[in-house]
């Protein structure tokens, strides 16, 4: 678990208790939630109707998505190749991904998130190839429960439009009027989030819209992790691997761009329309998906942290996967050379999967593997034990409630901030919110602080004037003595 597991969990017990989503203040008071998108939780929710323990459903409910994403992964590639080999090579390279295996075991969208990008995939394919018009409606309907999952869903919003008008067999009019409709019904339930956000929350995702340039250590972690897709670090220098990765990923875009013109120019009989809507489906996908992530690294997250890049990968590298094996597939099955590309190309693939395989190998049944709060509370006993045994009567603020609430099952009131990273605004309740905690911890309330004391925390106590009352190993507890 991470601090945005406990949103998700407690957005989901909320919603149980019937309190819609929302979170649970320090003093037990309800507040909305506006800065993460309601899916995930109403799925976990709908576990714990049906009687599961979320955290145990969860468990049960990620390794069921995923079966299901790398089975949806082989298909989406055997329809395209009908090779077996080509496609269980995909379903490998989805089954022997550490990131993928990571972030199914995490409490994190992820997982749903891919699930549902690929059901989208499948089914605009299948009525590309059949016309039926209820496969675009179903495919709607899940494109907007993707963009309630997580917001980069708006990339299978714009995908899903342009695949309809530029490969169903219809007129031009009824392709503008099916792909209109598509954006409609995907986007409805996304309207009315807003609008609710924007009523509750004065905002609509708990982000202001204001310019700040990406920093230069996430993009070289974008980098990095893009590199990584193909287990260069094996082999070649970082700067390297990602012109190379790079390089990979436009061979398909670029190859398909020149078999469609060919097509244009060509008086020969367009080929069916599965040879070529499932490429094009890709690529629009991931450009939008990367056009997405920039917009939200320069415009509206200012306080993206290092971990972040990898998470917010893992749905494009899977749409990489794809991509890139029907390339290869079409690229040696039009060759001259195929008899010594194939058994080339082939090679290459196993040596990459076996790589991946030898990567992700230490994830199987090892308890030693960070899972981030959880791990926290197992490897740390006293730290607990010691955050227990504060007495339930007395209110608790912290730097990171998240973890607090992890570790005690206790919720706590934010430490203040002066400046938010997040909205790049300063706190103007901020003077006012110190002289709360003041009345409250000389009523008898806890602070805690986890690790390292910075500067502006240092500066926010000495205004409280609190003295340590008890530290542990990763956290320290501040508070007025009793009389």
């Amino acid at each position: 678990m991470s601090g945005d597991s406990v949103w998700y969990v407690m957005g989901a017990e909320n919603m149980l208790a019937g309190d819609g989503y929302s979170r649970t203040s320090g003093g037990g008071e309800i507040k909305p939630i506006v800065g993460f998108p309601p899916f995930f939780s109403m799925v976990l929710a709908g576990l714990g109707f049906l009687g599961f323990d979320l955290l145990v459903g969860l468990r049960w409910l990620n390794a069921l998505m995923f079966g299901v994403s790398a089975f949806l992964t082989w298909r989406l590639i055997h329809q395209y190749t009908g090779s077996k080999w080509v496609s269980l090579a995909g379903a490998v390279l989805f089954l022997g991904s550490s990131s993928l295996i990571k972030y199914h075991s995490w409490v994190m969208s992820e997982g749903l998130y891919i699930l549902l990008q690929l059901t989208v995939f499948s089914l605009l394919i299948a009525y590309i190839n059949s016309g039926k018009k209820i496969l675009w409606v179903l495919a709607a309907i899940i494109t907007g429960a993707g963009i309630l999952t997580k917001y980069i869903g708006f990339s299978l919003l714009f995908s899903g439009a342009l695949t309809i008008y530029f490969f169903s067999e219809k007129d031009w009019k009824a392709k503008i009027i099916n792909s209109l409709l598509y954006t409609f019904i995907a986007s409805l339930p996304v309207v009315v989030w807003f609008m609710r956000n924007s009523t509750l929350g004065g905002n609509l995702t708990n982000r202001a819209f204001t310019y700040h340039p990406m920093r230069l250590d996430l993009l070289v972690i974008y980098k990095y992790e893009i590199g990584n897709w193909f287990l260069l670090h094996r082999l070649i220098a970082w700067n390297q691997r990602f012109l190379i990765a790079a390089l990979i990923a436009l061979i398909g875009p670029l190859y398909f761009l020149y078999v469609q013109i060919r097509e244009w120019r060509s008086s020969r009989p367009t080929q069916h329309k599965k040879a070529s809507a499932l490429p094009w489906l890709l690529i629009f996908n991931t450009l939008t998906f990367l056009m997405i992530l920039v917009i939200n690294s320069t415009f509206l997250d200012a306080a993206t942290t290092p971990s972040a890049p990898e998470r917010y990968l893992a749905p494009l590298y899977v749409t990489s996967i794809i991509l890139i094996l029907i390339t290869t597939y079409d690229l040696i099955t039009h060759s001259r050379i195929k008899t010594v590309l194939a058994p080339t190309l082939a090679a290459v693939l196993v040596a990459i999967t076996f790589l991946h395989i030898q990567n992700s190998f230490n994830l199987y049944g090892e308890n030693g593997v960070d899972l981030g709060y959880q791990s926290l509370k197992v490897q740390n006993p006293t730290l607990v034990a010691g955050l227990q045994g504060i007495s339930q009567d007395r209110i608790l603020y912290s730097d990171n409630p998240e973890r607090t609430y992890v570790l005690t099952g206790r919720t706590a009131y934010f430490f203040p901030v002066e400046h938010s990273r997040y909205t790049q605004q300063s706190n103007p309740n901020y003077f006012e919110q110190i002289a709360q905690i003041r009345v409250g911890l000389q009523a008898g309330g806890r602070l805690i602080i986890f690790g390292d004391i910075e500067e502006d925390r240092e500066g926010v106590l000495d205004l409280l004037d609190v003295v340590i009352l008890e530290s542990f190993q990763g956290a320290t507890v501040y508070g007025y003595r009793d009389n």
